[in-house]
């Protein structure tokens, strides 16, 4: 079960065992990495084709009419916010012809450092200031507080 006091939208998927919530108002990454530590959560990670999978069926339930945003086709994830290289973390695959850091190419602006998740499930760079939807995700366990630590 994935309920807490600060957002009951994360829901558990049996698949993976973590808890996730789909952010439909686009936020830059930073902010995005930021609003998922505030729920003690962290930009979700893709670390299998399963969990690929479970992104997809997560944003599937979430129709662009519904998003917040100038790009509602891409969400942000963290992409090696844990030191992992992609394949050390178990998921590689991108959307053809990505990464592509085209923002730099197009703008001449900052490349595209980010991650992003596209609805396929494949992985995407991304200008990490445009405002995009975001997926962020827990385990249960991280749900409780433990006060013996406080």
């Amino acid at each position: 079960m994935c309920t807490d006091t600060i957002s009951t939208e994360y829901n558990l998927d049996a698949r993976t065992g973590s808890c996730y919530k789909f952010h439909r108002r686009g936020l830059p990454w930073s902010r995005a990495y930021m609003t998922c530590a505030a729920e003690r959560a962290h930009l979700a990670i893709v670390n299998s084709a399963e969990e690929s999978e479970v992104l997809k069926d997560l944003y599937a339930k979430n129709p662009d009419n519904l998003i917040f945003s100038n790009e509602p086709g891409i969400a942000a994830i963290g992409l090696n916010i844990s030191g992992e290289t992609l394949k050390q973390a178990g998921f590689d695959r991108f959307r053809d012809g990505e990464p592509n850091n085209s923002t730099h190419a197009r703008t001449g602006d900052d490349g595209e450092y980010c991650g992003s998740i596209v609805r396929s499930g494949n992985l995407n760079d991304v200008w990490c200031k445009v405002h995009i939807p975001f997926i962020c995700e827990k385990k249960p366990d991280s749900l409780y507080l433990d006060f013996e630590d406080h």
